[in-house]
């Protein structure tokens, strides 16, 4: 919840400096909704993370001066927020909350700004496979190629293999603590619990967490 405080302010505020934009704001609005698009895989939150998500990608582009924060862009990145307090304040509001229309308009914003490449880049899928061939994601070569040329991207991608457990509950930490940990040391692309693996917290055997 606290990743969202202050975010309609500082909307309000990025609105007004136009093209003119703080890097130190829109960075800020950026890492929290980025934040919490990392969280949903631990909780498999696909509606947040899709709205999460796609906010994200509008987020960037206007952290990277490819679009410029005009009133209609604030507006939906306004409705996104209040959409995503709600998600998170009341998950019981989950299925009754329609997120579609939302993620259209930003879509179509976004298409707006796109080269005919990266427009072709959305609907091509980038298979994420372990060593011995198992498919663990499928992101969109669009967000792929935005990851690597991120500030902490790179031509490597790390497959984290976490046990809930093991490395986390027994040690005193959440999922959140681990997001932060990564975020700070490369792009985080996506997280996903292994459902079939999950057991509970007396379980002794192996309860995977795939990031």
């Amino acid at each position: 919840r606290e990743h969202l405080d202050g975010i309609e302010d500082n909307l309000l505020a990025l609105e007004k400096q136009g093209a003119n934009i703080d890097a130190d704001l829109v960075n800020g609005i950026f890492r929290s909704v980025h934040t919490i698009k990392g969280g949903c895989g631990f909780f498999g939150l696909e509606k947040l993370s899709t709205l999460s998500h796609t906010m994200e990608n509008l987020l960037d582009r206007i952290r990277k001066k490819e679009l410029v924060p005009n009133s209609a862009i604030i507006n939906v990145l306004l409705k996104g927020a209040d959409l995503l307090k709600i998600l998170i304040n009341d998950p019981e509001k989950t299925d009754s909350t329609d997120t579609k229309p939302v993620i259209d308009s930003i879509k179509k914003i976004l298409s707006g700004s796109m080269s005919k490449e990266e427009k072709k880049s959305t609907n091509q899928e980038v298979l994420i496979k372990f060593p011995d061939g198992r498919a663990v994601f499928t992101v969109s070569r669009y967000d792929f190629d935005r990851a690597k040329k991120a500030d902490k991207g790179g031509n490597q991608i790390y497959l984290i293999h976490y046990d809930l457990i093991k490395d986390i509950e027994r040690k005193g930490k959440t999922p959140w603590d681990v997001i932060h940990e990564l975020m700070q040391l490369a792009v985080f692309i996506d997280s996903k619990v292994d459902v079939d693996g999950m057991g509970d917290l007396s379980a002794e055997g192996p309860v995977t967490n795939s990031i």
